[in-house]
């Protein structure tokens, strides 16, 4: 579920975006309503007890604590990664697949009654459950190794020991034969990597306005990525736990053709006072700042994407359905 509090980024002008929420905000450069296009980092306090950022249905962007503007980065990319295993059944897998539908289905029968039963405090009958699903199974490759017959089994039987006796072995069956043993090799869905997003940027203030709002930039982004100690009392045990950080959202201004971000943490944030290469500075009223300041940030995400989130992002920007096929 893509869920975003607070102002859509829309086409409202720079200075009302924060006017219904009352949160502080910097802005770099000082014209950056000027330019039309720019990114938003929204800095939210995360709920006690939340540690995934995305649990649908769950506002975890409650409270607003800061925005941070900043201008499109010279870089915007996304990805996704999903992972897959290789696994190979081999012949006696391969066999017990042909047969292990109804058994799946005697044994999800039995996960449910487990699932029901410490739902409802009902724990007796746990052992019995876990038993059945043991059984189904277990029958279903009794029955796939019954079902061999003769010719089969000779059959079978070569192709197992070509593929598990050894290169000698193999070698030998390849040579009479003329044949290999099948792996039987299927792909399996293991799940979906957290993305990440990096922006970089390298900024030249004008005045001292800017540089003060690079200072805080940096200030501001150190802050709410680093924990708090949580212990109470004081001495060791005030140490003894740490607060997670907070969360962020990230989203962009006139975006209909771009990509959502979920809640993401910051995991990396690096700054290089010196980009060109030398020390260089300029005073700027009563202070003397960097002329030039880079500044990298690692995003990743706290929740998986799915068709859910992608619906949702088409959705949000006007896209309408993506599963619905147009003439």
């Amino acid at each position: 579920m893509v869920s975003f509090t607070g102002s859509q980024l829309k086409k409202q002008p720079l200075k009302s975006l924060d006017a219904k929420v009352g949160a502080g905000k910097t802005v770099f450069p000082t014209n950056l309503a000027e330019t039309g296009q720019f990114v938003a980092f929204r800095v939210f306090k995360r709920d006690k007890g939340s540690i995934e950022g995305g649990v649908r249905g769950k506002p975890y962007l409650a409270t607003i604590l800061n925005t941070i503007y900043l201008p499109m980065p010279a870089n915007l990319s996304t990805g996704y990664t999903a992972d897959y295993q290789n696994e190979d059944l081999g012949i006696v897998g391969a066999g017990i697949l042909g047969s292990a539908q109804g058994a799946l289905n005697t044994a999800e029968k039995a996960v449910g009654a487990i699932a029901g039963g410490i739902k409802s405090g009902t724990l007796g009958g746990l052992a019995k459950g876990a038993g059945e699903a043991v059984g189904a199974i277990t029958d279903s490759i009794a029955k796939a190794v019954n079902s061999i017959d003769a010719s089969s089994a000779a059959a079978a039987a070569t192709a197992l020991a070509a593929s598990q006796g050894g290169s000698p072995l193999k070698a030998a069956v390849a040579d009479v034969k003329g044949v290999a043993a099948n792996p039987h090799r299927v792909v399996l869905f293991q799940g979906v990597q957290f993305r990440e997003h990096q922006f970089s940027y390298r900024l030249s203030p004008r005045n001292q306005q800017e540089s003060d709002a690079i200072r805080d930039i940096i200030y501001k982004m150190k802050y709410y990525m680093l924990p708090s100690f949580g212990g109470a009392g004081g001495g060791f045990a005030s140490r003894a736990f740490l607060n997670y950080p907070e969360l962020f959202e990230i989203q962009f201004r006139n975006r209909q053709h771009l990509f959502e971000i979920a809640a993401s943490v910051l995991k990396s944030f690096t700054v290089n006072y010196h980009p060109m290469g030398y020390p260089g500075y300029i005073r700027n009223g009563d202070t003397v700042a960097p002329v030039e300041v880079e500044i990298n940030m690692t995003f990743q995400e706290t929740e998986i994407i799915t068709k859910e989130f992608i619906e949702d992002e088409r959705v949000l920007q006007g896209g309408g359905d993506p599963t619905v096929v147009e003439d």
